[in-house]
């Protein structure tokens, strides 16, 4: 389940790529514009809702949708789907346009339109989108409720957007909190409240371990801080020269006892002797973590995830395996901020964040591979020696 597919084009990948002919569109402007009915919508909802034709085109919108659109003049948007209307990058994946790419058969707007002409009633489908803001990728999610309305004989879609990228970024952190951060302030705690009993001998021990448990919670309160805002920046890296084996470690220990690994199995091949890496172990180990954990959570129940490193050309490569497949609908998603196939609240930033990390701040690579006879494989590859020279903007989505 890759990107390198060949063959022909076909007609579309999810929703008919046919549009109304221009004197047709231009009616139902005038016939939206005209309508009382319309005009009573577009006022009495305070959010962002635009009316749509059968062809899943706007023919009317209200304030609200031009400020999230990002565009000042109504028509330069009339005639528009939505993905193409506010700048979503999977809208020309197909020569179809929005909601005729593969990706689309993920998308909430999509669905929930789809649902709505299909059985004659409101739905409602979560919508996550990339859209380019100053030159930089932004993901966005919405609410999306598509209603059916009927007018003059024809048959329209009043679709309503409620920005809810705030909410999801604070249930992350919500998530974090409980995940991270609480287990971290608990060890911290604990470790202050032994060092009235450890004899005057094992005190630099115990200090030490202090000051580690300290520095692992200022890290985590920085990834926190920059996973909160809508536009991740560069985190802080802090290089230090480290064996591929001392990475592996502690995630030997982790997963021992982790909740997501429970009745699952871990394998994990002896690193290369002599490779070692000069990169930020607290970053690098946070990305494997997330790998380790969607791995396991894809796993069938007593199944086994495979954790492996070897040298690659200039750097060293992770690499993660698991039995399961992604579900083609998911897979041109995956990296995708907020987007998760699953319904608690906080989802939807773990592979965010290992490509995020992994690429941005580390100056490595994340990629996948999935198929339903070979399970699914991560890879990380990260270079022996970085330096901040080598960041560059994040890599597109798979």
């Amino acid at each position: 389940m890759t990107s390198g597919d060949v063959g022909p084009i076909p007609s579309t990948w999810f929703l008919p790529g046919a549009r109304a002919a221009p004197e047709v569109l231009e009616s139902q402007v005038a016939r939206a514009a005209a309508s009382p009915l319309v005009d009573a919508l577009l006022r009495a909802w305070s959010g962002a809702v635009a009316v749509l034709n059968g062809d899943r085109q706007i023919v009317a919108l209200n304030a609200t949708s031009l400020d999230v659109l990002g565009v000042d003049d109504p028509a330069a948007v009339l005639g528009l789907r939505l993905g193409e209307a506010i700048g979503c990058d999977r809208a020309q994946d197909h020569p179809g346009g929005c909601g005729t790419g593969r990706a689309c058969a993920g998308c909430g707007a999509a669905l929930s339109i789809l649902a709505a002409m299909a059985r004659d009633r409101p739905e409602e489908r979560d919508c996550v989108l990339t859209v380019r803001r100053g030159g930089e990728p932004q993901d966005l999610a919405f609410r999306a409720r598509a209603s059916p309305l009927e007018l003059a004989g024809e048959r329209l879609v009043v679709l309503a957007l409620a920005d809810v990228s705030a909410e999801r970024r604070r249930a992350a952190l919500e998530r974090a909190f409980v995940h991270d951060l609480a287990d971290l302030v608990v060890g911290l705690s604990g470790a202050c409240a032994s060092l009235g009993e450890r004899t005057p001998g094992a005190l630099p021990e115990a200090t030490g371990e202090l000051q580690a448990l300290c520095t692992r919670l200022v890290r985590e309160v920085q990834v926190q801080r920059a996973l909160i805002s809508a536009r991740p920046g560069h985190l802080p890296v802090t290089l230090e020269r480290v064996s591929a084996e001392a990475l592996l470690d502690p995630l030997r220990a982790l997963f021992a006892h982790h909740p997501a690994a429970a009745g699952k199995c871990l394998r994990v091949a002896p690193a290369p002797a002599g490779l070692t890496l000069e990169t930020d172990p607290f970053l690098l180990q946070r990305v494997l973590t997330n790998m380790l954990v969607n791995a396991f959570e894809a796993a069938p129940a007593r199944g086994e995830v495979r954790l492996e490193v070897a040298p690659a050309p200039g750097g060293a490569r992770f690499q993660v395996w698991n039995a399961g497949a992604i579900p083609a609908a998911a897979a041109t998603r995956v990296f995708q901020r907020f987007f998760s196939t699953k319904a608690e609240s906080g989802r939807g930033h773990g592979t965010f964040v290992m490509r995020l990390f992994g690429e941005r701040c580390l100056g490595g690579r994340i990629s996948f591979t999935s198929t339903l006879e070979g399970g699914t494989t991560f890879t990380l590859e990260v270079p022996l020696a970085f330096s901040g020279a080598e960041r560059a903007p994040l890599h597109p989505a798979a």
